[in-house]
């Protein structure tokens, strides 16, 4: 990505760096990492999501990819590598990168993994042709990742910067976006589940305070193409009711 980046953008990205970091660490202590689930909390009710909503989420997701035909996948923000478990091995070469790579250290540590799935730590702005490990993907996937970006603008230059990485032809995939014509509805929803019996007053007050305490990025699913003057397609996720299926897109 071809321009610095602000202080608060940096201070942004190494935050989460950090939260992540001791997620899966803990995760591995627990010896609950391998299933994947670390850190997947439903922001309605501040729970961990089920296991049920998670494998349908994984399976609708990777069936989505599939039907895309990829040979070669860049995968920025692999996370516990819930996608790249499944479809890595299924496709000529795999690349997962994150900012931290403690939520897929087994599959870093395990030398009979397929020899196309390949692992890299960095963020998503520090991708160039140069840290790739062979031909330019077909497949350039940001899964539940976006949200954590600290910025439009960071979003913009990286999917800049992405898109030059992309063979011709190539596809580059936004899943699990927060959509923001829908937070209005969803703030109003976390509000009212925090104190049900709020009037109106206190019910704006405290969708006021989330919204102002939100650190994560939300946008128009259409915005990055009009943009960037790329054709876009927003697809719905058709799940079991949860806030990854009412508040978000593909």
């Amino acid at each position: 990505m071809n321009r610095t980046l602000t202080s608060a953008q940096v201070d942004r990205v190494d935050a989460w760096t950090t939260v992540y970091e001791e997620i899966y660490t803990d995760g591995h202590a627990r010896g609950t990492a391998a299933d994947g689930l670390e850190g997947w909390v439903d922001a309605l009710s501040g729970r961990p999501l089920p296991a049920e909503v998670m494998w349908e989420w994984r399976d609708a997701t990777v069936d989505r990819l599939r039907g895309l035909s990829p040979e070669r996948v860049l995968d920025v923000g692999t996370g516990t590598g819930m996608i790249t478990r499944v479809l890595g091995p299924e496709v000529r070469s795999y690349h997962a990168v994150d900012l931290t790579l403690a939520g897929v250290r087994d599959l870093v540590d395990d030398p009979d993994r397929p020899a196309g799935l390949t692992f890299d730590r960095c963020a998503a702005h520090e991708l160039n042709p140069q840290s790739l490990p062979g031909d330019r993907p077909d497949l350039i996937v940001l899964n539940s990742v976006v949200h954590y970006f600290p910025d439009r603008d960071y979003l913009d230059a990286v999917l800049t910067s992405l898109l030059d990485l992309l063979a011709p032809g190539g596809v580059l995939f936004l899943g699990d976006l927060r959509d923001a014509r829908r937070d209005p509805r969803r703030l109003r929803e976390r509000a009212r589940r925090s104190e049900p019996w709020a009037d109106p007053h206190r019910l704006g007050e405290l969708v006021a305070d989330l919204a102002r305490r939100d650190r994560e990025l939300a946008l128009d699913p259409w915005e990055p193409g009009e943009s960037l003057g790329a054709e876009t397609t927003v697809l719905a996720r058709c799940l079991q009711d949860s806030d990854l299926a009412r508040y978000r897109v593909d």
